[in-house]
């Protein structure tokens, strides 16, 4: 499963970090279109997947575009929730993080939330 979220026309004004909408940037697209654009851009990357071949340059694409080494996450494998810091994505696409305890985890799986300062996990 992907969860993907995109802002068209609105995006919430109380996060603690940058949040934009498409329309705010010259971009008018229904959610129709939207779609149809999501898709194309889904194809193209599961193209470069290629099956886990060409996971590598996912990787690459991810480290570049993805958030910073410290992030606050929490992670919710449906056995634990797991809250820490981001570390790295491991060369076979597992998520490291050091969770409260100061240990070091390596999970590949789970559902992966971002946290906003003051949060509670």
């Amino acid at each position: 499963m992907i969860g993907v979220g995109i802002n068209l026309a609105w995006h919430p004004q109380d996060l603690e970090r940058a949040a934009t909408h498409l329309a705010a940037h010259g971009v008018r697209l229904e959610p129709e279109a939207m779609l149809a654009q999501l898709a194309g851009a889904m194809q193209h990357w599961l193209d470069v997947w290629d099956w886990g071949i060409g996971f590598a340059a996912i990787r690459t694409a991810w480290c570049e575009r993805g958030g910073p080494t410290g992030e606050t996450l929490t992670v919710d494998t449906g056995r634990e929730k797991i809250s820490g810091q981001f570390l790295d994505l491991a060369e076979d696409g597992a998520l490291i993080m050091l969770d409260g305890n100061g240990r070091e985890r390596r999970l590949t799986y789970g559902e992966v939330t971002i946290r906003r300062t003051g949060e509670r996990g």
